[in-house]
């Protein structure tokens, strides 16, 4: 990631959010003048991410951290766990410590989508963002990536641990919580299940699930869904929706498995039919918003010179990358959970315990931190 160009970088970005006690400060004129004030054009929105599971998540995480860390953006920060109660109700014990009060401008972490709850923390006319994997991929991907924590022999033994009852899964040997890993691993996330939905609800059940998901995240006003397949797309539709420049949806993709490794098991068709028929709910929300989000991108991507700007944001990611590659590290861009101090300032203006989890070496320096962003 590129160092941040002005006078006020990440510490100083720390200090103020541990100091004000009116978070409008950041998105309006008022306040500190800096090279990092927004022009009045580019509206300071308030953004409810929803993180899913191994859909190139962590890397729109790390895009709209920095977005945030730009805008001086209050960000609504979980408990120490690192997430918001997953996989049970939004906010989880937060909800005792922080009062709900339309305060914040954005939510970051793993939560299960609860739309009323995330509003009553953010800011009002929030926009709604995920990202959305066609599901064999992703529960291979899942498999791939958490087999790590579990017993799974192979993928057959994970399949097969998909089709027992949440009862019956086992709990990770790495870790003491449940993982909250599901057939229907996206549709949990998105709130499917917290709404009342069932393994056995019917299509049309689902359907008018998947209706109300499509009104919260319409584009351009209300949200967007953006597809793990089209991720560069998506991302120009975001910075059109959000009116940022093109560099601040720039990426290096984070946490990406090596496929081609001897250890990464790929199904087999036959695996791939069972993933998909267990994963039906997943199936038929990826199918609509995939459907959508190609019907959009064809229909604007020609006035709007879209297929230009993807291109030019390719060409940035690369820098960035070369970046990275050429300064040992000190130039790539962070995860959240590298960023302890600046969860801990946060904490400590909310009145709340800090968080003893240490980050990586480097992101307790300060200088690193400033580069680094």
């Amino acid at each position: 990631m590129r160092a941040l160009k002005g006078t006020v970088g990440l510490v100083s970005w720390i200090a103020l959010v541990a100091t004000s006690s009116r978070s409008a400060d950041f998105c309006g004129e008022s306040g500190e003048p800096s090279l990092l004030q927004l022009s009045p054009k580019q509206a300071c929105t308030p953004i409810a991410y929803l993180k899913t599971h191994k859909t190139g998540s962590s890397t729109m995480q790390s895009i709209l951290l920095r977005l945030a860390v730009r805008r001086r953006m209050e960000i609504f920060w979980p408990d120490c766990s690192g997430d918001f109660n997953y996989p049970s109700h939004f906010p989880g014990p937060m909800a005792e410590k922080v009062p709900a009060n339309h305060q914040f401008d954005m939510i970051l972490h793993h939560a299960v989508l609860n739309v009323s709850a995330f509003r009553s923390y953010l800011k009002p006319s929030a926009f709604f963002v995920t990202v959305l994997r066609e599901p064999v991929s992703q529960m291979t991907s899942v498999f791939n990536w958490y087999r790590r924590f579990y017993n799974w022999a192979s993928l057959d033994e994970f399949i097969d641990y998909l089709a027992t009852s949440p009862e019956e899964q086992q709990r990770p040997r790495r870790i003491g919580r449940h993982l909250g890993i599901a057939r229907n691993f996206q549709a949990r996330d998105l709130g499917f299940y917290e709404s009342g939905g069932r393994a056995n609800s019917s299509d049309a059940e689902v359907a008018s699930w998947i209706k109300s998901l499509s009104d919260v995240f319409s584009y351009p006003s209300k949200g967007l869904v953006v597809i793990k397949e089209r991720y560069d797309e998506g991302l120009i539709l975001l910075q059109h929706a959000l009116r940022v420049d093109l560099e601040d949806v720039s990426y290096m993709a984070m946490r990406v498995q090596d496929a081609s490794s001897a250890k990464y098991e790929e199904p087999t068709a036959r695996q791939s039919r069972r993933i998909r028929d267990l994963a039906n709910i997943d199936a038929q929300v990826y199918d609509h918003f995939r459907q959508t989000f190609e019907a959009l991108w064809e229909d604007r991507r020609g006035s709007a010179k879209l297929d230009d700007s993807i291109e030019e944001l390719r060409q940035v990611n690369d820098n960035l990358t070369t970046s990275c590659r050429e300064s040992n590290g000190s130039h790539c861009e962070l995860f959240v959970e590298d960023l302890p101090e600046l969860r801990n300032m946060v904490r400590q203006k909310l009145g709340l315990e800090t968080c003893a989890r240490p980050g990586k070496v480097h992101a307790q320096d300060p200088e690193y931190m400033l580069s680094a962003l």
